[in-house]
């Protein structure tokens, strides 16, 4: 088993990545509205469903809710999620419960119609972060 493989199928993996990403974001803390990574907000000019969301996180870690909550009303609901998802990886991976496929696709296809429906309704309210 490659070094790499390894590391992935730690039981530690998915905690220590949440943990660095959250750190990192928590660290650099909010940025502006100027040119960001995200390509379809690059491309076409318009705000994706998931803008402002890494805006919204750095807010929350910082303490500032109603900020967080103007840049993407679902993040408190993604961080939970990326905590408990953090915790369901490391018990699973060590053998206390076991996490199925199909509760993961259920989830990811749950976060994607909450996003999708938030986006759109922000859109026709105008609220979109700024493209």
């Amino acid at each position: 088993m490659s070094h790499a493989r390894r590391l992935w199928s730690s039981p530690w993996a998915s905690p220590a990545l949440m943990g660095l990403a959250l750190a990192a974001i928590a660290a650099v803390g909010p940025v502006g509205d100027g040119v960001g990574l995200c390509p379809y907000r690059n491309i076409f000019g318009v705000a994706c469903p998931g803008c402002g969301m890494s805006r919204a996180t750095a807010h929350l870690l910082n303490g500032d809710v109603q900020a967080a909550l103007t840049y993407h009303p679902l993040v408190p609901l993604v961080v939970a999620q990326a905590v408990v998802g953090a915790v369901a990886w490391f018990g699973h991976k060590k053998g206390w419960w076991r996490v199925s496929q199909r509760t993961v696709v259920v989830l990811g296809v749950v976060n994607v119609v909450m996003l999708v429906g938030v986006w759109a309704a922000r859109a026709v309210s105008g609220t979109l972060p700024p493209a």
